[in-house]
C-alpha cells in the first residue's frame, strides 16, 4: 500500500504515522471540488481499536476519532479539551493532527476508564458551538 496523499502536509504525517503504526484505510470517499473523507482504524496498544476520521472540504481540514463502541466521530479539540479540563480551541489541522500522534492512547485510556465519556465530549462541543454562535444555538 503506498502511503502517498494528496494531503496538506500535517495531513499527509499524520496519514503516513497511522500507516506505520499499523492503521489501515477503511474507507476513502472523493467528492467534487476535492473533497475528500477518509476513515482508517487500527489500535495503539491494548486498548480499544480507534477510528480516525479525516475529512478535507474546499482546503478545510478536520480529524475526529472515536473507539469501538462509541456512536459519534468526536473532533480532537473536544477530546484535547477533556483530557486538559480546558476550553475548546479553534480547529487547526496541524494541531489536530499532533493531538492524533501524540495523545491518541491519552484518548483511549479516558474511553477504557470512562466509557460513557462520549455523552460529556457531545455535550462539551455543544457548550462550545451554543457560546460561539448563540444565535445558531439558542
Amino acid at each position: 500500500m503506498t502511503t502517498e496523499r494528496d494531503f496538506p502536509d500535517a495531513v499527509q504525517r499524520l496519514y503516513i504515522w497511522l500507516v506505520g503504526h499499523g492503521f489501515t484505510v477503511a474507507s476513502d470517499i472523493r467528492g467534487g471540488m476535492g473533497g475528500v473523507l477518509l476513515t482508517l482504524t487500527g489500535q495503539i496498544g491494548l486498548g480499544p481499536a480507534a477510528w480516525i476520521e479525516i475529512s478535507g472540504d474546499r482546503g478545510q481540514w478536520s480529524i475526529r476519532l472515536r473507539f469501538d463502541g462509541m456512536s459519534r466521530y468526536i473532533a480532537t479539540q473536544s477530546w484535547a479539551a477533556y483530557l486538559d479540563s480546558v476550553g475548546i480551541s479553534e480547529p487547526d489541522v496541524q494541531q489536530q493532527a499532533a493531538f492524533v500522534e501524540n495523545r491518541l492512547s491519552d484518548a483511549a485510556l479516558a474511553y477504557m476508564a470512562n466509557p460513557t465519556v462520549e455523552s460529556d465530549l457531545v455535550r462539551t462541543g455543544e457548550e462550545y458551538m451554543r457560546n460561539k454562535y448563540p444565535k445558531l444555538f439558542p
